[in-house]
């Protein structure tokens, strides 16, 4: 991940993850809001915290008029999620490429169509 180049990142996984690796991705003063509801507890660096002025937050994401809104705004503002479409045989090596940071998208959907062909 870029560093020091996001205001804002929405953290949607729903599994427990690794966000000090995140986390300097943020600009100083950048929010990390986390709307992937997680059971596990994390550990969050307080000098990476402080240094970076960065503040957590978290969010049921809200209801309908929310989510209108959010759209609304990403419509206006040109924000689009990047996004890779993958065989579902490719799986193991996108999650291996995540895993050691060589991934070339951090959010890759399984097209469930190829799932037929394992």
């Amino acid at each position: 991940m870029s560093s020091g180049k996001f205001d804002v990142i929405i953290d949607t996984v729903a599994v427990h993850h690794e966000i000090n690796k995140i986390l300097p991705s943020l600009k100083v003063g950048g929010s990390y809001v986390l709307i992937g509801a997680i059971a596990k507890p994390m550990k969050i660096s307080p000098m990476l915290l402080i240094r970076g002025n960065y503040s957590i937050e978290g969010s049921l994401i809200g209801g309908i008029p929310e989510t209108q809104e959010m759209l609304e705004f990403c419509s206006k503002h040109n924000i689009q999620p990047k996004i890779k479409v993958i065989h579902a045989k490719d799986t193991n090596a996108q999650f291996k490429a995540l895993a050691d940071g060589t991934a070339d998208v951090e959010r890759a959907v399984i097209d469930m169509s190829t799932l037929a062909e394992l």
